[in-house]
């Protein structure tokens, strides 16, 4: 089974970005793309979609990878259900969901 790193780090390469490219972009280090990559940590869902963006990857593939890794998926639903659970994360998501859709045209997803 194919990891979410391994794809972002797939995905990456056919950008033709190193780590420390993407980490520039993204106001992190070179080593923190290569702990995501490795499936050391996981990017928060802000990053995650900024990540895609930047490496031509699609966030339902990073999605679907995340959800199939039922630790990770446990995970990830704990932090979603910890931001639902407040005005600040309800605002937080929403923030990250417009962001991505922002960036670029994003006329695909409208």
């Amino acid at each position: 089974m194919v990891s979410v790193g391994s794809y972002l780090q797939r995905c990456r390469k056919s950008a033709r970005l190193t780590q420390e490219e993407v980490g520039r972009r993204l106001g992190v280090t070179g080593r923190t793309v290569s702990d995501w990559e490795t499936g050391r940590y996981v990017p928060s869902f802000d990053l995650m979609a900024r990540l895609i963006r930047i490496i031509g990857g699609q966030i339902e593939e990073a999605a679907r990878l995340l959800l199939d890794d039922e630790p990770l998926a446990a995970d990830v639903q704990q932090r979603i259900e910890e931001l639902e659970s407040t005005d600040e994360g309800r605002a937080a998501l929403i923030k990250a969901a417009r962001r991505y859709l922002d960036e670029g045209d994003g006329s695909e997803r409208r």
